[in-house]
């Protein structure tokens, strides 16, 4: 229905390593940003870490918007920065997710910042 779209806004995802009975490692977001997304009227969807860029750029065409929540360090190396010894972890995966969003962004779409 023209006037009724829902926007979908993509999340990117954080790792977690296998435990317990879990033997993969896994992806998953905090609830209160999926919920945060709810709450302003948007479709959340989590976005995997993929390998295929294309199939990640299909991905990026297909949001109205993009969170990039807070999470794993961003590795240092991006800044051409060493690894401090107050990183936490870090996740390659996530870092090359994100950092390809920019790319896929439309010509007439604009940054904007929101405070959870």
């Amino acid at each position: 229905m023209p006037g009724n779209h829902t926007p979908t806004i993509g999340l990117t995802t954080l790792s977690l390593a296998p435990a317990g009975a879990h033997r993969a490692s896994r992806l998953a977001q905090n609830r209160t940003y999926i919920q945060a997304v709810v709450q302003a009227g948007g479709l959340p969807l989590l976005i995997p870490h993929l390998e295929d860029r294309t199939l990640l750029r299909t991905v990026y065409e297909r949001l109205d918007g993009l969170l990039l929540p807070g999470g794993e360090d961003i590795h240092p190396g991006h800044f051409r920065e060493a690894i401090h010894e107050r990183c936490r972890s870090i996740s390659p995966e996530r870092d090359a997710t994100a950092f390809t969003a920019p790319e896929h962004r439309p010509a007439t779409a604009s940054p904007a910042a929101v405070s959870l």
